[in-house]
């Protein structure tokens, strides 16, 4: 690493001369702090190789300055290396770079910017623990070393050519005067063991396989993800570099990254960045790369086969979501993919505070949240205060009775606990308008449409004429679509023939279905509102009514009385004192045209 002015300035504060004996190689003092980290278990033969080293070293470690833990962490670093497969050389290389930037001391304390380590290692090279791990940190340099140098080059160059490539020091010299004593120290380490290497102990972007079948991985934030052939030349992976690991080891890495590690394509086709939550791949928009802050965490490639199968995933019912962001405080519980909102008192009643909180990122949560579970979704207050079962249809919960709950087969299906307040909203809804509907228990051939909250029947020819089986057939609780079918579409629902072979215009007023010219259509304000395609059999009927179903208040534009439509299919004109709390409401009017109000005779 370069070294900074304020090592300098840091080394004159703590006393340190600069000049003589340390410029020459004494070891530094590491004052500031925490002590130095541990490279792993210390034995009987670290103390002894120290002791027999003292004897030759002359370098920044001469006069007696080895020590069992220093020799202990460059023993890591040659194991680490020959764990690769690779050679003693490299070994040489690594300690000489640990001499001269720690003096092999494993250092948590930012003396230099926010190196720590082994190597000194800079924020941007990987984590803190990463940096203080020396199989991981040595891997660090590895890495980077064999990218500087590809087909070997590092063989043709001094040991100090090669540390200075890697670090980009200010003191490039400083190196290859601790060459021979790397030697020395590899020499000692001993013979390279034959124990194949812990993957967890390798950084990301490492490839790694076992020696008892051909799958290869890449290791990713303690994650193995499988790389496939298709892999391999798109997303540059060079397979010259595969470590062996532990077999054992390898067939027991975590198949998917922990929640909140930042992903993207390996092989650079796609510049999108993802978050990993669940085992899924969540998008993270421009926006929310800088918002959410996910532009402070390191973004690692993937396999772009595994990142096409993890887009594609969908996050656990039950999992407990918010906003990255945090600027929205409201929290959701995932349901078949759609995010439902919980409200303050259901955090605490219904048990979700005792789940662990999600961060997702502020786009996508929108998205999820303005979804629905999926139809057939078996669904449940979760409080258990209301024990009634309810079937997810094209954005509606329809009630599911004890007799259908075993005789239609949702008694198979998974039951998800929803939030309350949410089930009560969803209740209240009608399957989306043009959604097709038969009774799941099969009993009833017949088909229905969805429009405005009623189902109409289809008959057989318009099934296919229409265009009606190319659109999911749903299958819906009997005794809710035995109601269904009793409505009619809501009063002031625009509907026209779906067939296009009449067309004519009707608004929807008591089941009847009313004729508007083509200057009634935008004088009376229908040509704002949405036009409904209906069966045309049940359009005829509709039509055929000769007058709108008792209770329905009509208003034509030939003056300001509102009628009320009698049982005899009469209408009788309402004051201004029939309207308000527990009354009518104009609300409920249906406009009409003038000449359809004047053929209902008039009553008293």
């Amino acid at each position: 690493m370069t070294k900074r002015l304020h090592r300098t300035i840091a080394a004159l504060a703590a006393g340190t001369a600069l000049t003589g004996a340390l410029a020459l190689g004494a070891v530094p003092s590491y004052a500031a702090g925490q002590p130095n980290v541990s490279c792993g278990t210390l034995t009987g033969s670290d103390s002894t190789a120290a002791a027999s080293l003292n004897q030759v070293l002359t370098g920044k470690l001469r006069n007696g300055a080895m020590t069992a833990y220093r020799f202990s962490c460059a023993r890591a670093i040659v194991d680490a290396v020959r764990a690769r497969g690779l050679p003693d050389q490299l070994a040489v290389i690594a300690v000489t770079t640990a001499i001269t930037e720690s003096v092999l001391e494993n250092n948590p304390n930012q003396i230099d910017l926010d190196s720590v380590g082994l190597f000194q290692q800079r924020a941007s090279w990987g984590s803190t623990s990463d940096r203080l791990n020396p199989a991981i940190s040595t891997n660090l340099f590895l890495n980077r070393l064999l990218n500087l140098y590809p087909n070997n080059a590092w063989q043709n160059k001094q040991v100090g050519v090669v540390c200075q490539s890697v670090q980009v020091s200010n003191y490039p010299d400083r190196y290859q005067v601790e060459a021979a004593d790397a030697q020395r120290i590899v020499n000692a380490v001993g013979a390279a063991s034959t124990t194949p290497p812990d993957p967890l102990s390798l950084p990301a972007g490492t490839l790694v396989k076992s020696a008892a079948g051909p799958d290869v991985k890449v290791m990713i934030a303690g994650a193995g993800l499988p790389v496939a052939a298709s892999d391999v030349t798109a997303d540059h992976y060079d397979l010259s570099r595969i470590v062996l690991v532990d077999d054992a080891a390898f067939r027991s890495l975590p198949g998917v990254p922990p929640a909140g590690t930042v992903v993207l394509d390996q092989s650079g086709s796609d510049a999108s960045r993802y978050v990993v939550v669940d085992g899924a791949a969540l998008p993270v928009s421009g926006s929310d790369w800088t918002g959410d802050g996910y532009s402070t965490r390191p973004a690692l490639g993937v396999p772009t086969s595994w990142l096409q199968g993890a887009r594609q995933g969908v996050l656990s019912s039950g999992l407990v979501v918010s906003a990255q962001s945090g600027s929205d405080p409201s929290r959701y519980v995932m349901v078949d993919g759609a995010a439902l909102p919980i409200s303050g008192a259901e955090w605490t009643a219904n048990g979700y505070d005792s789940r662990p909180l999600m961060g997702v990122p502020t786009d996508w949560l929108h998205a999820a949240a303005a979804r629905t579970p999926g139809s057939g979704t078996v669904v449940k207050n979760i409080s258990g205060t209301d024990p009634s079962v309810y079937v997810m249809l094209a954005g509606a919960a329809l009630p599911v009775s004890g007799a259908e709950w075993t005789a239609n087969g949702y008694d198979t299906r998974p039951l998800m606990g929803v939030p309350g307040t949410w089930l009560q909203g969803a209740v209240a809804k009608s399957p989306a308008d043009g959604t097709a509907v038969m009774n799941q228990s099969g009993s009833d051939p017949s088909r229905y449409v969805m429009v405005a909250g009623a189902a109409l029947p289809i008959s057989g020819a318009e099934w296919t004429a229409d265009g009606y089986d190319t659109r999911p057939l749903m299958g819906a609780p009997g005794t809710w679509l035995q109601g269904a079918v009793a409505k009619s579409p809501a009063n002031g629902t625009v509907v026209k023939n779906v067939s296009g072979t009449d067309p004519s215009v009707y608004v929807m007023a008591g089941g009847a279905a009313v004729p508007l010219s083509g200057g009634d259509f935008t004088a009376l304000g229908y040509d704002q509102r949405p036009l409904q395609s209906v069966p045309g059999t049940w359009e005829q009927a509709a039509v055929a009514r000769p007058a709108p179903a008792q209770g329905t208040l009509l208003l034509s534009p030939d003056n300001a009385t509102v009628w009320l439509v009698t049982a005899d299919g009469r209408k009788k004109a309402l004051t201004a004192a029939d309207f308000g709390p527990g009354k009518y409401s104009l609300a409920d009017v249906v406009k009409v045209p003038t000449a359809y109000t004047a053929k209902l005779p008039t009553t008293a």
